[in-house]
C-alpha cells in the first residue's frame, strides 16, 4: 500500500474481530491480535481490494506485530511509511475464518516435576512425510500443560515467536530455550477434546 502515514491508509484497527469466535477452554483465553475494524471509502487499503473487515495484522515489512498495541502497530506503519521514498509499506494480514479455534495458553511452571511443561510436538519443515505445521503429541498427566494442551493442538507462536515453516529440532530447540512461564498460540480444531 502506498500512503503518507498509517492514519491515511484508511484502515481502523480494533483488538477484537466482531464476530464470536467459540468459547476457549478453561484456562485459554481468546486470541487477541489487530484486526481491521473497517475500511474507509476512497482509502489506499479498500482500493487494493485485498483487504477485508475481520482479518488480522500479521506484519508490517516482515515485522511482526504479535504482541504490539494498536498504537504500537500504527507507529510501526508511519516508520516504514517514513523511510520509503514511495510512501509503501507491505502489510500482512490473516483472514477471519483462520481464527476460529485459535486460543492462547500460558503455561506455569512449578517446582514440582522439576518445572516440566509436559508436552511434546511432531511435525515441522522436512519431515519424512513433508513439510506439516507443529502439534502436540503428547501431554503428561500432572504437568502444567495438563488440561491446557491436547493431542492434534496446533502450535503457531511461542512466547510471541512463529513456528511457522520451521523444522521440528528448530521447533524444539525455541521451546527448550525459554526460561520461565510459556505463553502460546494455538489453533484446536472441532475434533480435539477440550477440558471438561
Amino acid at each position: 500500500l502506498q500512503s503518507r502515514s498509517a492514519s491515511e491508509l484508511g484502515i481502523k484497527f480494533t483488538s477484537q474481530p466482531s464476530h464470536m469466535l467459540d468459547a476457549p477452554a478453561q484456562g485459554a483465553a481468546p486470541h487477541q491480535g489487530i484486526f481491521v475494524g473497517n475500511l474507509e471509502n476512497d482509502g489506499p487499503a479498500i482500493k487494493s481490494g485485498k483487504i477485508r473487515p475481520d482479518d488480522e495484522l500479521v506484519s508490517v515489512n516482515e515485522n511482526l506485530v504479535d504482541g504490539m498495541t494498536i498504537e504500537e502497530a500504527n507507529q510501526l506503519i508511519d516508520r516504514h511509511v517514513g523511510t520509503d521514498q514511495a510512501g509503501s509499506v507491505l502489510l500482512r494480514f490473516r483472514r477471519w475464518e483462520e481464527l476460529a479455534g485459535r486460543l492462547t495458553v500460558k503455561l506455569i511452571r512449578n517446582s514440582s516435576r522439576h518445572g516440566m511443561l509436559g508436552f511434546s510436538i511432531v511435525g515441522g519443515r522436512g519431515t519424512p512425510q513433508g513439510d506439516h505445521p507443529i502439534y502436540v503429541r503428547t501431554v503428561t498427566d500432572e504437568s502444567a500443560a495438563k488440561n491446557l494442551l491436547f493431542k492434534g493442538d496446533r502450535i503457531d507462536f511461542v512466547n510471541g515467536r512463529s513456528l511457522d515453516g520451521l523444522s521440528h529440532d528448530e521447533a524444539v530447540a525455541i521451546l527448550k530455550a525459554v526460561v520461565g512461564d510459556m505463553t502460546l498460540v494455538i489453533h484446536r480444531s472441532a475434533a480435539v477434546p477440550s477440558a471438561s
